[in-house]
């Protein structure tokens, strides 16, 4: 891999690095290696960044949380939103029941509540609507800290 990226003369922000760094999520060597060279916001299709990726994936916690402090180490955003589902990386967490997720992403700074969004997109409103309980539990202690 590191052989061809070497090669790749493209700029950071690059929507081309999305399939790179979405081809290279699940092994942490590979991801780090393509995180070296683009910048972890590019969007893919509908606004979608790799953080949103990460908790629609079906893969273990384990798989999800290596990757996506990864990406937070290397400056992913947490308030970006899809132009689908108009959601933060913390909504698509709350919306497939990602637990794991949700204590990163809060833990990294993400907002609970989401005053700034449509209401149908905020981060409770898809933990209720999937009925995510555990979920609800963890955003409710950070509404009120």
């Amino acid at each position: 891999l590191q052989l061809a990226l070497d090669r790749i003369d493209r700029a950071r922000d690059d929507p081309w690095w999305f399939g790179q760094l979405s081809n290279a999520r699940g092994n942490l060597a590979c991801l780090r290696a393509v995180l070296d060279r683009c910048d972890p916001n590019v969007r893919g299709p509908f606004g979608r960044t790799i953080l949103h990726d990460v908790a629609a994936d079906w893969c273990s916690s384990e798989d999800r949380t290596g990757p996506a402090t990864m990406l937070l180490d290397a400056g992913a955003k947490l308030d970006a939103r899809d132009d689908l589902l108009k959601s933060t990386p913390l909504g698509w967490a709350c919306r497939w029941g990602c637990l794991e997720l949700v204590k990163l992403y809060l833990s990294r700074g993400a907002d609970a509540i989401e005053a700034d969004a449509e209401p149908w997109a905020r981060p409770r409103a898809w933990a209720e609507k999937m009925k995510r309980a555990e979920v609800l539990a963890v955003l409710r202690e950070h509404e009120h800290s």
